[in-house]
């Protein structure tokens, strides 16, 4: 990009700043001028999109009948975007020039709702467990009072991708994680471990690395501009071969009853890295019809809307089989990191987040990933065993009653739910009434 000097343009008098760009010639900007009702004027060599070659810039010339509103970022543009009206709009409310860093703050702030709720919801449970006639979790007011902080977290997070990029937005699931440690610690008395205190210092400081390495991009997300990514040879390549990986992956699960954790999260991870491919195209196509022009009567918008419902609930589906089979404390930094590295990639090759970053900047970025990564397992590993309580009744303790064994044996064993002798629980009670 070369700067040079215009002319005098309808005899002003003035001079103006002027650039080239791609060397097809000079194009006039008139923020420095004086005069506010100055208009751009384009040299025979310039186009409009030229001038306008990501969005509509203040003081371009109105688009010509059938241009489209929104083109894609260049390389050399993509990492300085000409202010657009939402981010004018979000400068006036006070937020600063980099508003990818309000999608920061927005996705930590919706992460630690995130994690008071689950704790709610979880004290909530044990409140239940010690009446004597416990009723359903459904009818407690305190259970849906964790429900509506989780919605308004997840809210949180749907609106950060509006504003930030997917590779910046994914990996702060680990504040959640770590903030669900910390709460119930303080709130639930909790046991605080060596483990938990490492885990939480090396995700904060994954946290700190992906926030300042991650691409430093705003880029302003219309139907035009999804439209383009949606039918570019990239993602057309990447759709195909992940259809062929989860096709595979589904006829292992369904037809040979392999049910291993790695092929259940492999499956989530490839339908979240469509969910968050759309969710970013919805916030971000919301957050432009709200800030600058109408972006919801494109059917993009709705495609799009589809995709990430359709997802979502497909991949619930399959995180909660995860759920059943394996125990949470295994399930939780596995899916973590399966649903980073699969939206890390779909950022890269759906939005083009990484073009143009130098190599020391991606080095730093994933070994913040690896950071946070690292936190979360270290976070939740063997936490739950910490808190089983006794799954049987030791008849031995009980005065006056002398038995040998237990009425059952231990929960991970295969005899669970039978007596050591192999009888059922029926003969055993009919066998002690004669007996009496």
């Amino acid at each position: 990009m070369v700067h040079d000097e215009c002319t005098d343009v309808e005899g002003s008098g003035r001079l103006m700043e002027s650039r080239r760009v791609g060397g097809r010639g000079a194009v006039c900007e008139t923020q420095h001028l004086p005069d506010a009702n100055a208009k751009t004027t384009l040299q025979p060599e310039a186009s409009w999109e030229t001038a306008c070659p990501t969005i509509q810039a203040p003081g371009c010339p109105e688009m010509p009948p059938g241009a489209p509103d929104s083109l894609p970022p260049t390389a050399a543009l993509q990492q300085t975007v000409t202010p657009t009206n939402s981010l004018r709009f979000l400068s006036v409310l006070g937020f600063p020039a980099e508003i990818h860093l309000f999608g920061v703050l927005l996705a930590i702030l919706g992460n630690l709702v995130i994690s008071i709720s689950l704790n709610i919801q979880k004290y909530s449970h044990l409140q239940l467990a010690q009446q004597e006639h416990p009723r359903p979790y459904f009818k407690s007011v305190l259970w849906w009072g964790g429900v509506l902080l989780m919605a308004v977290g997840e809210t949180g997070n749907f609106a950060a991708y509006g504003f930030a990029p997917i590779t910046l937005i994914a990996p702060l699931g680990c504040v959640s994680v770590t903030g669900s440690a910390i709460i119930s610690v303080t709130f639930l008395k909790d046991n605080l471990r060596a483990s938990d205190l490492l885990g939480m210092t090396l995700a904060f400081a994954g946290t700190y690395l992906l926030v300042n390495f991650a691409p430093n991009i705003t880029q302003a997300i219309s139907a035009r501009t999804v439209q383009y990514y949606f039918v570019g040879w990239q993602f057309l390549i990447y759709v195909i071969f992940e259809i062929l990986i989860f096709c595979i992956l589904l006829y292992f699960y369904k037809r040979k009853g392999m049910k291993h954790m790695v092929i259940l999260l492999t499956l989530v991870a490839l339908l979240a890295s469509l969910t968050v491919i759309s969710v970013k195209a919805v916030s971000g196509m919301i957050t432009f019809s709200m800030t600058d022009k109408m972006q919801l009567t494109y059917p993009i918008f709705y495609i799009m809307f589809i995709i990430m419902i359709a997802s979502c609930v497909f991949q619930v589906k399959f995180l909660n089989q995860a759920t059943k089979l394996y125990n949470t404390t295994r399930v939780v930094p596995v899916n973590h990191i399966f649903f980073t590295i699969s939206a890390i990639i779909a950022g890269i090759i759906f939005y083009q987040e990484f073009l143009g970053a130098a190599f020391l900047t991606v080095f730093i970025y994933l070994f913040g990933c690896f950071l946070s990564f690292l936190g979360v397992f270290l976070v939740t590993r063997n936490r739950e065993k910490e808190h089983l309580q006794q799954s049987y009744i030791d008849f031995g303790n009980i005065p006056g009653k002398q038995m040998l064994d237990k009425i059952q044996p231990d929960s991970n064993s295969l005899s669970y739910g039978t007596l050591p002798d192999g009888s059922d629980s029926t003969n055993s009670q009919s066998g002690e009434k004669k007996e009496v």
